[in-house]
């Protein structure tokens, strides 16, 4: 079994509503790997409030950072790589 954390930020126009389905859908995949999900964190488009609160925990003992995409600001962009370098974390993308 390997640790995990999701990061979701959501495209223009896409809802609340029609988010949690689907990471429902996404975390109940996960879980069949096994894997232990140790964090879920959603942004709206184009902000990164929970993407910063997601590189200020621990991430020591977390293996894979799942996203949706790749961030698309160079800042946040370069600041999940030096977190996945300093942590020994790696980075997969889901779909369903």
């Amino acid at each position: 079994m390997y640790n995990t954390i999701l990061y979701y930020q959501m495209n223009q126009g896409q809802s609340s509503e029609t988010i949690i389905p689907y990471m429902e859908q996404v975390i109940s995949k996960i879980k069949e790997l096994p894997a232990h999900i140790h964090g879920v964190f959603i942004d709206a488009p184009d902000e990164y409030k929970e993407f910063e609160e997601l590189i200020d925990k621990p991430l020591k003992h977390i293996d894979y950072i799942y996203l949706n995409r790749q961030l698309k600001d160079p800042f946040y962009h370069t600041m999940l790589e030096q977190v996945l370098i300093n942590e020994s974390v790696c980075t997969k993308y889901f779909e369903l």
